[in-house]
């Protein structure tokens, strides 16, 4: 072999330390950017939860309310009863969301959380007689 022949065939046999480290770089690269992306994605996960509400939730309000505006053009139902039926599947969203807002700031501060007010029914009469005794 001529020794041209046979340092080229050396160079491209044998690394160098140059271009080890900067394979080693490359990989740094790639890994923080997935890095980068799988935190991005997270967040946008988060974001949407937060605004469109849990899991299948807020599709069933929104093709609610495009089924109303459906029946409101074809005459189906008048304006007014549109907005009524708006206005409450408003009301019913937005108490549900206000409901997991306030679980999650319960379940994140630590403390437990709030017991339910009981109802009327519930309510254990207090009975001012003592039992008989025999």
């Amino acid at each position: 072999m001529t020794p041209r022949l046979l340092s080229i065939a050396q160079s491209t046999t044998t690394p160098s330390t140059g271009s080890f480290s900067s394979v080693l770089e490359l990989m740094a690269l790639i890994a923080v950017g997935i890095g980068v992306l799988v935190g991005a994605l997270l967040l946008l996960k988060n974001l949407r939860a937060r605004t469109v509400g849990g899991p299948g939730g807020s599709t069933a309000a929104v093709s609610a309310l495009e089924e109303l505006r459906r029946l409101r053009d074809t005459g189906q139902i008048t304006h007014r009863e549109f907005e009524e039926a708006r206005l409450k599947l408003i009301a019913k969203v937005s108490a549900r969301m206000a409901a997991e807002k306030a679980a999650q700031a319960d379940s994140s501060s630590g403390k437990p959380a709030a017991r339910p007010v009981p109802r009327p029914t519930e309510l254990r009469t207090h009975n001012p007689t003592p039992p008989q005794r025999p």
